[in-house]
């Protein structure tokens, strides 16, 4: 049951050690280059890509998907790309009227 849990910790561990050992062979001048591209990276991944996510899905079911002009095909897509989570956290916070299917689409 915790198997997966202690896999991805025991290779988040290892990840990190590899990291260490990396930086600890860059020359003095370069280790600020290196702390501010893993900042940056930390920052995209954790801070932006799920804003844009959520943003993305808050427009699909907000815009494009109640709008009759876009095409049926369109809309059929969007909604395929689209998070049920978000859909179902509009629906109860009242931003949707309709509640959202929860069938699988494949």
């Amino acid at each position: 049951m915790y198997f997966s849990s202690i896999v991805s910790i025991v290779l988040a561990l290892v990840g990190f050690s590899m990291l260490i050992k990396t930086s600890v062979d860059y020359y003095d001048s370069q280790i600020p280059y290196w702390g501010v591209n893993y900042l940056k990276a930390f920052l995209q991944d954790f801070l932006l890509l799920p804003l844009f996510g959520i943003l993305f899905n808050v427009l699909i079911f907000k815009l494009i998907i109640p709008t009759k002009k876009v095409k049926r095909q369109i809309r059929w897509c969007l909604r395929w790309l689209a998070d049920d989570s978000i859909s179902m956290l509009l629906f109860a916070l009242g931003w949707r009227r309709k509640m959202p299917s929860l069938e699988v689409m494949h």
